[in-house]
């Protein structure tokens, strides 16, 4: 990664401790605008917006928790392009969507892992806390049933139709 992120990230985190947040914000979201971004940088970048975002959550500043929250799903889902085939970023992609209430994007990503690794058990567990979301309490069940198999090693128990239906929500 490189050093020019870190050094931003300490400067930015410094900023925050002596009470300059808006500074520091400001600092971080312009940083994260560049253009040509590594995937392992765009991902440190979603971590720390995640942080900041649960910070502004803590101090009850909805609105600027929601915008960190946006920033760290956008980051998430620039570094997730890059690399369609990695599971566990499509999973900490959903995640990251589903923070921002964007229930579409986080099936999306969470069936997207699923696709390159149907043994996650982590994916399959988070399928089944969505579709529970949805009203879709047999499909969560099946997915809960597939997380404990895929936990236990057991991929040939694995239910693959229980990602398969779309539940009705919107798309951002």
């Amino acid at each position: 990664m490189s050093d020019i992120l870190n050094q931003n990230i300490s400067h930015m985190q410094d900023l925050r401790d002596r009470g300059r947040s808006a500074e520091a914000d400001a600092l971080i979201v312009a940083f994260a605008r560049a253009a040509n971004r590594t995937q392992d940088e765009l991902v440190k970048l979603a971590q720390t917006f995640q942080a900041i975002s649960r910070d502004y959550a803590a101090k009850r500043e909805g609105k600027t928790a929601h915008f960190m929250r946006g920033q760290a799903f956008d980051m998430y889902e620039r570094a997730a392009l890059m690399d369609t085939n990695n599971a566990d970023l499509a999973l900490d992609t959903a995640k990251a969507a589903l923070e921002y209430a964007f229930r579409a994007a986080a099936f999306r990503h969470t069936r997207r892992a699923l696709d390159n690794d149907i043994g996650n058990a982590e994916a399959w567990s988070f399928l089944g806390k969505l579709l529970d979301g949805s009203g879709e309490a047999v499909l969560a069940n099946a997915c809960r049933d597939n997380a404990q198999a895929a936990s236990e090693g057991r991929i040939n128990d694995i239910d693959r139709t229980a990602k398969l239906p779309q539940p009705k929500v919107s798309r951002p």
